[in-house]
C-alpha cells in the first residue's frame, strides 16, 4: 500500500476527476487528509483519552490529579468533541450558517 502510494506521489502531475472537476492526484489527498482524516482522528483520539482510557493511565501521564488535570479532562470530554464536529462539518461544507 506504501508503494502504490508511493508511486501516485511521484507522477504528481497525474489528475483525477474529484468534485465535478480535474484536479492533480496531490490535491486531492491534500483535501481528503485536511477535511476527513484529520479531524476525524483527533475526535476519536479525544474521545479515546476522555472515555475510554483509564483514569489510573492518565494521572500518570499526566503527572497529578489537580484543578489542571480536571480542567484537561472537562475539555477532552465535552468543549474539543464539539469543536472538532464543527471542524470536519466545515472541511465537508455542511455547516448551515457559512456561505462556501
Amino acid at each position: 500500500m506504501i508503494y502504490l502510494t508511493g508511486i501516485l506521489s511521484a507522477v504528481a502531475s497525474w489528475t483525477v476527476m474529484f468534485k465535478g472537476k480535474e484536479q492533480a492526484w496531490l490535491d486531492v489527498f491534500d483535501f481528503v487528509t485536511t477535511n476527513y482524516m484529520l479531524p476525524i482522528g483527533g475526535l476519536l483520539t479525544c474521545l479515546f483519552v476522555a472515555w475510554v482510557m483509564p483514569d489510573k493511565a492518565k494521572v500518570e501521564e499526566f503527572g497529578s490529579k489537580g484543578p489542571l488535570y480536571q480542567g484537561l479532562i472537562f475539555l477532552l470530554r465535552f468543549v474539543a468533541p464539539i469543536i472538532l464536529i464543527a471542524v470536519f462539518l466545515h472541511g465537508i461544507e455542511m455547516l448551515p450558517f457559512m456561505e462556501y
